[in-house]
């Protein structure tokens, strides 16, 4: 049986467990029915916010972003699975992920 962390101490999490707990929206999912395999979300980089830290890079399971001259851009947006890892994982709110309408 594990003892729970003392008084100051907080659990360690692996950040592979931390994404897979996130629910992954499947690649196959169909637009309301219609056989059609849905578009991907869409993108948006506010540069102005940017900071270049690299954390919604690392956080895609998809490789989706690249960092380019010190800022996040979007290298392979047709395989964005719309999880929303990366805009979780910015810190200065420079990715929004929005449904396709």
């Amino acid at each position: 049986m594990s003892e729970a962390p003392g008084a100051g101490e907080s659990p360690t999490v692996e950040a592979a467990a931390v994404a897979a707990a996130v629910p992954q929206k499947d690649d196959s999912e169909c637009a309301a029915g219609t056989g059609k395999k849905k578009a991907p979300p869409t993108i948006t980089i506010i540069n102005e916010y940017c900071k270049g830290c690299d954390l919604c890079v690392v956080a895609c399971p998809k490789d989706v972003l690249a960092m380019k001259s010190g800022k996040v851009i979007v290298v392979k947006g047709e395989l964005c699975n719309g999880c929303m890892l990366c805009e979780l994982r910015c810190p200065d709110f420079a990715i929004l992920i929005g449904e396709v309408a």
